[in-house]
């Protein structure tokens, strides 16, 4: 725990700046991204 603690510190001031975007801005990349690897997914063969 201590470990992700001191390698994360130095990313703080990132994931400040990161809280100052808007709401939707985060959530409509999220879906964009899910919504093409779904796609992609089910486009390509399965190879399970």
């Amino acid at each position: 725990m201590v470990l992700l603690l001191a390698l994360n510190l130095p990313l703080a001031p990132v994931w400040a700046k990161l809280l100052r975007i808007p709401r939707p801005y985060p959530h409509a990349g999220i879906l964009f991204f899910a919504a093409v690897a779904r796609t992609r997914s089910a486009a390509s063969p399965s190879t399970c």
